[in-house]
């Protein structure tokens, strides 16, 4: 959606009006991903020259969150990927001890599966992940739980809007409507 920008109708497919209409208020949009939380670059497999896959469990795990996260995203009515500077809050809920991830890890393959889909346009747009953590264990139910807050662009938030190189062309050439 990037070259729509320059290509295209020049306008972010939110009108500039806000998230779904919405205006100014802040909305959030909950995701729960059932299973392990698994991440993406540890256990990767090398296929050869410059060949680099995840690791099986990350590859099933995948299967299972894309098709989910995609459902989710239509009955919250995102018909677009979100084009738009974000917060993350994210729960990962393990089943057990065995095999504890990195935190890290799981972030980076969160934002990963968000992108693939179709929820953000770019995971880089996600610019914090305020209170994400390992929230426990929970044998019966291991799951991720997200809530994705699009920032909206203010006087006290314009500044990290501008950081990133996208978001400050995109504004400078009206692509949000503002």
């Amino acid at each position: 959606m990037e070259g729509r920008a320059e290509k295209g109708r020049g306008k972010s497919p939110w009108g500039g009006r806000g998230l779904c209409g919405l205006g100014k208020l802040k909305r959030a949009y909950c995701f729960e991903i059932p299973g392990r939380p698994v991440t993406k670059k540890n256990s990767g497999r090398y296929c050869g020259p410059g060949r680099f896959r995840p690791s099986a469990a990350y590859e099933a795990y995948e299967a299972v969150a894309v098709p989910t996260l995609k459902n989710q995203r239509r009955k919250l009515g995102l018909n677009y990927p979100i084009d738009r500077p974000c917060e993350l809050y994210v729960h990962y809920y393990m089943p057990s001890r065995a095999a504890w991830p990195d935190l890290v890890g799981l972030m980076q393959a969160t934002a990963d599966l968000l992108e693939a889909a179709g929820v953000l346009e770019n995971d880089r747009l996600i610019l914090s992940w305020q209170g994400t953590n390992i929230e426990g264990i929970d044998k019966n139910n291991p799951r991720t739980e997200i809530s994705l807050y699009p920032v909206w662009l203010r006087d006290d938030t314009k500044e990290a809007w501008m950081l990133d190189p996208m978001t400050k062309r995109r504004l400078e050439n009206g692509y949000y409507g503002y």
